[in-house]
């Protein structure tokens, strides 16, 4: 998977495949993601994380990305079952990259 490019300041929508037939996300009752930089951590919670077959859809806000510097971050997402049982994406690499526009206004 190539890594997911951000730019600062918008509101996108990382789309990640989650791999292997055993892997079930119809009955997930609770999502929870993290992106981390450094210090910088962002929680995305569950009603921005939709399901559709074997993909996941992280929706971002533009105050998510606006906490974030130019350069690498990580990004993980975990669930639930109802039955109490847990799972989780390995944690994956993402790129912030700059926006123009903030760069004109500084």
């Amino acid at each position: 998977m190539d890594r997911p490019q951000i730019i600062i300041g918008t509101t996108p929508t990382v789309v990640i495949e989650i791999e292997g037939e055993s892997v079930d996300l119809s009955g997930v009752t609770e999502f929870l993601a993290t992106i981390e930089q450094s210090s910088i951590v962002a929680v995305i919670e569950a009603q921005r994380v939709e399901v559709e077959g074997n993909y996941l859809s992280v929706s971002l806000r533009q105050e998510d990305t606006l906490r974030f510097r130019e350069g690498e971050a990580t990004m993980q997402v975990n669930w639930k079952y109802p039955d109490g049982l847990r799972g989780a994406i390995e944690q994956m690499d993402i790129e912030f990259l700059p926006n123009s526009y903030r760069k004109v206004m500084t």
